[in-house]
């Protein structure tokens, strides 16, 4: 997702990133500290600092989520299509920022 975030930034577009819930809190934190760090262009630190709810985040405390149970069934094929697909409805936003009547 970070490198998608990166891919529509360098469109030049006005940017908003939305995001569904998440069934395991502490890797829904990790994904938006990432996503918000690559969307404002910073590079997320490695570590989780120092927190209430730092015990969560462990046993190696980082920002990478831990590997989850499931298998990546997307081919590359599914994925460069949904690329293409994506692109092309950004490219049809308008970018007109002009206020309306």
């Amino acid at each position: 997702f970070a490198h998608a975030i990166t891919v529509v930034k360098e469109l030049a577009t006005p940017l908003l990133l939305l995001g569904g819930g998440g069934y395991n809190p502490s890797s829904v934190a990790r994904a938006w500290a990432v996503a918000t760090a690559v969307a404002v262009g910073i590079s997320p630190p490695k570590n989780i600092p120092d927190h209430d709810m730092l015990p969560l985040y462990g046993p190696d405390f980082s920002l990478s989520p831990p590997p989850g149970h499931r298998m990546d069934e997307n081919s590359s094929e599914y994925i460069e299509g949904l690329t293409a697909r994506s692109l092309r409805r950004i490219g049809c936003i308008s970018t007109d920022t002009t206020p309306r009547g």
